[in-house]
């Protein structure tokens, strides 16, 4: 807050507070009264195709955890995590190739729709990349290994040639054949997310909190010169339509578009609401949809239940600890 001053140390008041998972949401009011909110699955979720109406139908037969829906170009499998396990499903058949153990998640397609990239758990207590054929026919080959940071995957160049992946600041890209990670984007006391190149392989989209809020982005690819600002009213995980002439982003609970045009420079159009609801969007913030070949989205429908946990007396804490 504007005016205030820190005059002492941080003290622990309390060790038991955020439960045993996480607090997703913290208020602490100035009589020292504490309300943590915990957003948690109810285990109803669904995977569901849906148009522009918003209008679709559910592709799961039975209700699971899910998260990180990701569609093969070929719009013939689904990457996913459900229940603690992680692998690949296909449409037609039903069949489920398990791709690794869990942890395990956030999976992206290469062009070809042959293999899958993706982030795994180390023994150090970080993420690294790694990357296997859909069928899981071969071992996996691991693509990035260092024990300071923790990757994610979130798209592969139109070329086949390049991951795009972020950790807990920046963008970077590792090639697929193998090699030492460039650092794409970097921006001081702020975080880049969510990059996915556009169909083109021209632009790279993303989401930074560098204004505050999480907002959506685009950049140049190969070199990042400059950027273009798209959202403006709080915006995340933006995905491109199959043509590269729309950016799509979660505003909310809306899906937003918006029309880009790149001659002679980069033009963006205004943004605007294209559904409503119908999809589950997850707290962390991760992406929770995707878009097919045929333009369709991939959601996950489902509700999660809020455990509210209150805790008072934080201010008589505070003093207690003061005095010893």
């Amino acid at each position: 807050l504007e005016g205030t001053v820190v005059t002492g140390p941080a003290s622990r008041v309390r060790t038991s507070l955020r439960g045993n998972d996480s607090c997703d949401d913290l208020r602490v009011s100035g009589s020292g009264t504490a309300v943590c909110s915990d957003q948690r699955s109810a285990g109803t979720r669904v995977l569901a195709l849906l148009d522009r109406d918003g209008e679709g139908d559910a592709l799961s037969p039975l209700p699971a955890e899910f998260r990180w829906p990701r569609i093969s170009p070929d719009g013939r499998s689904v990457a996913i995590s459900a229940d603690n396990r992680f692998g690949a499903f296909d449409l037609a058949s039903g069949r489920v190739v398990e791709l690794a153990p869990t942890p395990a998640g956030e999976p992206t397609w290469t062009p070809d729709s042959r293999h899958v990239v993706y982030w795994q758990g180390s023994t150090t207590g970080d993420s690294d990349l790694w990357i296997r054929d859909k069928d899981a026919a071969e071992p996996p080959r691991q693509l990035t290994d260092d024990p300071n940071r923790s990757d994610f995957a979130t798209s592969v160049s139109p070329d086949g040639e390049h991951v795009l992946f972020y950790d807990a600041s920046d963008l970077w890209t590792v090639p697929i054949a193998g090699g030492q990670p460039t650092r794409v984007l970097e921006t001081p006391n702020a975080w880049e997310r969510d990059g996915v190149f556009s169909p083109q392989g021209d632009l790279i989209a993303y989401s930074s909190n560098e204004l505050g809020n999480w907002e959506v982005f685009v950049t140049s690819w190969p070199q990042a010169l400059g950027r273009t600002r798209i959202s403006f009213e709080g915006g995340h995980s933006p995905k491109w339509s199959p043509d590269g002439s729309e950016l799509y982003y979660i505003e909310g609970s809306r899906m937003m578009a918006v029309e880009i045009t790149r001659e002679p420079d980069v033009r963006v159009g205004d943004a605007r609401e294209i559904f409503r609801g119908g999809f589950w969007v997850d707290p962390s913030g991760d992406q929770t949809y995707d878009v097919g070949p045929d333009g369709r989205f991939l959601v996950i429908q489902g509700d999660d239940l809020v455990d509210v946990r209150v805790v008072t007396g934080l201010a008589d804490a505070v003093e207690d600890q003061g005095t010893r």
